[in-house]
């Protein structure tokens, strides 16, 4: 038994099935570094992109704050806010496409 193993492992047979064998795991590997390579690079753009949005949110933040800062009632009076007593909602049904005031 063992002998013929040993036939079989210097044959041309065996030696072909290893062949394709390390070639295919050849090819599984490198598309596995490929996977990752394109994968950390992927990353870092997003990850650039994170940065320039938070950075562009907290801009707009700032500029919120010094808005409402000069926001008060009487900038409301003018602008033609007035106080409601009772205080009315619109309600929008999904299936029509008009806002109702109850």
């Amino acid at each position: 038994m063992n002998s013929t193993f040993i036939k079989k492992l210097f044959s041309g047979m065996m030696n072909k099935h290893l062949l394709v064998l390390g070639v295919a795991f050849l090819g599984i590997y490198a598309s596995l570094v490929v996977g990752t390579i394109f994968s950390v690079s992927h990353r870092k753009a997003v990850r650039q992109d994170i940065k320039t949005t938070q950075a562009r949110v907290a801009d707009l933040e700032v500029k919120y704050f010094a808005l409402a800062d000069h926001l008060n009632e009487t900038t409301a009076t003018e602008l033609g806010l007035v106080h409601v007593d009772v205080p009315q909602f619109s309600y929008r049904n999904p299936d029509d496409a008009v806002a109702l005031l109850r």
